[in-house]
């Protein structure tokens, strides 16, 4: 009887850990179950907010993009309105600057028919020197029309801004020189003091310059022949 007392006893004693610790284990597996649930949801939030704003940012992107497509079609559109009244000024200067040679050549032909003596060479190869300067800086105007769309469509605007710029100084300086070729030569003219001479209507040209770029306007008085 005590073999059999002793015998249950110690069964009871070595079964007793194992039942607590499955109670145990039972209790705290609702917990465990909740606090991969909690972390599997934070996991699942933390994507969609990272989701989120990734499409907020591509929105953000293309708005921004969209905005500075708008603004180059604008400044692109501005460039070429200025640049065709540039044109326009530039081209009508160029065309009273060839009537005024025209009317010299006219006074130097008849100064030469009153007096075969008068030598009038020198201004008549300074006169040609002129022409040739505007018929270049015709040139100059066309090529800039023509290449103008490529150089706003350009990769490197500011490098396409100072293309520009550089033609326009050039025509400049050609105006400046055809301009100063013509009052030497009208006082040329006038020193010689034979027959009744025309008088040439004065005219001006000034040039806008193009917007963040400065440019000197050409002289805004042309000269005049008296008699």
């Amino acid at each position: 009887m005590k073999i059999k007392l002793a015998l249950f006893l110690f069964l009871f004693f070595l079964l007793l850990p194992a039942s607590a610790l499955a109670a145990k284990s039972a209790s705290q597996s609702p917990n465990t179950t909740k606090l991969e649930e909690l972390q599997i949801k934070k996991e699942q939030q933390s994507r969609l907010l990272q989701q989120k704003k990734d499409e907020l940012r591509q929105k953000l992107e293309a708005k921004k993009a969209t905005q500075a497509a708008k603004l180059t079609e604008l400044r692109q559109a501005r460039i070429r309105a200025f640049w065709e009244r540039l044109q326009k000024r530039l081209l009508a200067h160029i065309e009273r600057l060839e009537k005024l040679i025209g009317r010299m050549e006219s006074r130097l032909a008849k100064i030469k028919a009153e007096d075969s003596s008068i030598d009038t060479s020198n201004t008549e190869t300074e006169l040609e020197k002129a022409k040739n300067i505007l018929a270049d800086t015709k040139i100059k105007l066309e090529d800039t029309n023509i290449s103008l769309e490529d150089l706003l469509i350009s990769e490197d605007p500011k490098e396409a801004f100072q293309k520009v710029r550089a033609t326009i100084q050039e025509i400049r300086e050609d105006l400046m020189e055809v301009h100063s070729i013509l009052v030497h030569e009208i006082g040329i003219i006038k020193g010689l003091r034979v027959g009744q001479g025309e008088a040439i209507p004065t005219s001006s040209v000034s040039a806008t310059p193009i917007p963040t770029l400065t440019v000197t306007p050409t002289p805004t008085t042309e000269p005049t022949i008296t008699p």
